[in-house]
């Protein structure tokens, strides 16, 4: 890293993890556009492959966690001296768990999130610091998020396509199904990577922040899951 306030084997692997994770949202962001096309194009094979690019990405973005160490109390140190730098305004451990969980102004788990049309937690400070985060990111990711409007999600996509007549043939809504499902498996899979980080650098909090905070995220993950291919077999069953 360029800058190093502790010199400190703990603040060079949370600076490592945090670069590593960057390094992939390009693949991230190439993966949306590429099933935005689909849609637009109402290219269900394309948008399968797109979904898998995508479960690819947010792999690759949990893998780029390392935790190469034992936690220690240089976390927690770590933490302490950098959360004037990381909160100059000053903040609460759920403002500051947030932020790290969230990275700061990034808009790598909005994006995705906003793509795939999980559910947003009602409850928690996770969505609305995500919310926040968008008056200090620069201003074309902003914009990007804009344009991921939840009516044009890939979920919001796949149920307004049941409701036509000509809806995908049923192999091809379980492959898109499948896929959209290990995208929301490998999207949860980098948020508890970053419940994480979050609980070796503020321990004292990391009881809390699991029960009142990435809790609520899990379940709309899970909660956003298809099962179009079971309702239109029940369908046709009744």
């Amino acid at each position: 890293p360029s800058c190093r306030f502790l010199a400190v084997p703990e603040e060079d692997s949370l600076y490592s993890s945090l670069y590593a994770v960057h390094r992939t949202t390009p693949q991230i962001i190439d993966a949306i556009e590429a099933g935005r096309d689909a849609m637009r194009l109402d290219d269900a094979r394309a948008l399968s492959e797109a979904l898998t690019a995508l479960k690819q990405a947010l792999r690759a973005t949990a893998e780029a966690h390392h935790f190469d160490r034992e936690a220690s109390r240089g976390e927690r140190v770590v933490m302490r001296r950098l959360r004037h730098f990381l909160l100059p305004a000053g903040g609460t451990d759920s403002d500051l768990a947030a932020a790290l969980y969230n990275g700061f102004d990034s808009a790598l788990l909005s994006s995705a999130w906003r793509f795939l049309g999980a559910p947003v937690p009602k409850i928690g400070n996770l969505q609305p610091s995500r919310d926040a985060a968008r008056r200090t990111m620069p201003r074309p990711h902003r914009d990007y998020l804009l344009k991921l409007s939840p009516r044009t999600s890939v979920r919001a996509r796949v149920l307004a396509t049941e409701q036509r007549k000509n809806r995908l043939p049923v192999h091809a809504l379980a492959v898109v199904e499948a896929e959209f499902n290990a995208c929301l498996d490998e999207l949860l899979r980098v948020c508890s990577r970053r419940s994480q980080l979050v609980c070796r650098y503020l321990p004292n909090y990391a009881a809390e922040f699991r029960r009142d905070e990435f809790e609520h995220d899990r379940r709309a993950l899970l909660e956003g899951r298809l099962s179009a291919v079971r309702a239109r077999r029940l369908g046709s069953a009744g």
